[in-house]
């Protein structure tokens, strides 16, 4: 899960995408005296979107959360990222999901059908 301030808007996902490269960003700034470090991870997609997340956010294990997306990005995997509080996912992401196959959604049945009737009208 991930920490959002807008917790009404629903999850949005994004297309099926595989990740190229995996780079991050790192932010020092003082609190109270102290040094602190913010992260915040890119992915660049084969899409040809850059996503980002800031791990600071993220709720659960960062280490294993790291490992899963270097392991999908090693392997060219087929990944679906989420974005939470309404933002798009085509930007951010607090957490992604791996996609054995593809998967059509009500558009790509609505326009194979329709497609499918004009090539036998033909």
């Amino acid at each position: 899960m991930f920490t959002v301030k807008n917790t009404n808007m629903p999850v949005r996902y994004s297309s099926i995408t595989t990740i190229e490269k995996l780079y991050k960003e790192t932010i020092e700034y003082v609190d109270n005296g102290e040094v602190k470090r913010k992260y915040t991870v890119f992915a660049k997609c084969s899409d040809g979107h850059t996503r980002r997340c800031h791990l600071s956010r993220y709720q659960g294990n960062i280490k294993e959360f790291a490992h899963r997306l270097y392991n999908a990005m090693q392997n060219n995997s087929s990944v679906r990222f989420l974005s939470y509080g309404g933002f798009s996912p085509m930007t951010w992401f607090g957490e992604f999901e791996l996609v054995s196959e593809y998967e059509p959604n009500e558009i790509d049945l609505a326009l194979q059908e329709a497609f499918k009737d004009l090539a036998e009208q033909a």
